[in-house]
């Protein structure tokens, strides 16, 4: 099932995606490739957004190399324009270029492995993960979808008192919001706030996070990134990650100006320097002067083994990135995706589609 209240057009759109034989065609077809082939208005004006964020004092002629570069890219490799940046494309070779996995073909590949309706209904879809996987979450949450859910949601209101709230098929942290409740007429009003937007609503429990954690910043939910790779027998992890937020932001994700840098693998320590969105690179974090190289992420190997059993649980997906955060009763479950390999290819300055296209053809 959908979001029941997920506006019109976007419905259709998860509709027509999350038929195979559609999606497929789609694919086949290369109708992704049409607005950059054809320079559709909406694609030249996100491009230039991008070019001139990322290179706000360039001439125009910059602009333009930088601008048949990128169509170029997206065309051969299907890298995104702020892919481009962050992956330093500008200095790549050709053969550079074609080590680096793409949050576009990974949406691709997965689609043939398992089908966009699997993705949307039991990852995209955050109530219909926490169905599957709610053992791991150890925090109390709803689902709010209409009119009829008000009682349902002040009683959790009054009572947990301190809740995030999100869109229940948002990505990179937009749309989140925290609240602390104090009194019934401010339920009234936020839910009313979400009725408003007619969207559906997934309603937790704040997550109050370790002292080790929250030392990187106090304001956000610092979590890793786990990518697992498991095909009912064999289990693999490739690149995990850190974020952390910015002094006063709610969120870690770098799309909303976090911070993130790579963990190795067997250790749980952190091997790179801090990077953030806008290719900016840090020793130590600029608010809490923490050192990211060496730091150890706490409970290394329990996280990698719960990361396993919670994989078991969605068997037909061969690739999961899962999302955690640590509190003082250990790590708890936030939410899991196909998404990107943006953080660790960016810190790491090297690709990954080899060693990605092999584990998950394994």
């Amino acid at each position: 099932m959908f979001a029941t209240n997920t506006p019109p057009a976007l419905y259709i759109r998860k509709r027509l995606r999350a038929n195979s034989f559609v999606s497929n065609l789609y694919y086949r077809l290369h109708l992704d490739n049409l607005p950059a082939l054809l320079g559709a208005h909406f694609y030249i004006v996100s491009l230039d957004q991008v070019i001139s964020k990322y290179l706000p004092n360039a001439k125009e002629d910059e602009k333009n190399r930088v601008r048949d570069d990128i169509r170029h890219c997206y065309l051969k490799y299907k890298i995104s324009p702020t892919e481009y940046f962050l992956f330093n494309f500008r200095e790549l070779s050709p053969s550079d270029r074609d080590e680096y996995l793409s949050d576009k073909v990974i949406y691709m590949t997965m689609g043939k492995f398992v089908g966009r309706k699997l993705h949307d209904t039991q990852l995209e879809d955050k109530f219909g993960f926490y169905r599957i996987a709610k053992d791991y979450f150890r925090r109390e949450v709803m689902l709010v979808s209409s009119e009829k859910d008000f009682k349902k949601f002040e009683e959790f209101a009054t009572r947990v008192r301190d809740i995030i709230i999100k869109p229940n098929s948002s990505a990179c942290g937009y749309g989140i919001t925290v609240e602390h409740f104090s009194g019934r007429d401010m339920v009234t009003s936020v839910f009313n706030d979400m009725m408003n937007k007619g969207q559906d609503y997934i309603v937790e429990e704040l997550i109050h996070q370790s002292d080790r954690l929250a030392s990187w910043n106090q304001s956000s939910v610092n979590t890793v990134r786990i990518s697992s790779f498991f095909n009912g027998k064999d289990f693999s992890i490739l690149c995990p990650f850190i974020r952390m937020g910015r002094r006063g932001a709610i969120v870690d994700n770098g799309g909303q100006g976090g911070l993130y840098a790579a963990i190795d693998a067997q250790t749980g320590k952190i091997v790179t320097d801090g990077k953030d969105e806008l290719c900016n690179v840090y020793q130590e974090h600029p608010d809490s002067h923490i050192v990211f190289k060496g730091w150890q992420v706490p409970q290394w190997e329990e996280l990698v083994e719960l990361t396993k059993k919670i994989h078991g649980l969605f068997p037909k997906h061969k690739y999961v990135g899962w999302d955690f955060a640590h509190t003082k009763d250990g790590w708890v479950l936030i939410e899991g995706n196909w998404g990107e390999f943006i953080a660790q290819q960016s810190t790491m300055e090297r690709g990954y589609k080899k060693e990605f296209m092999q584990l998950l053809n394994a």
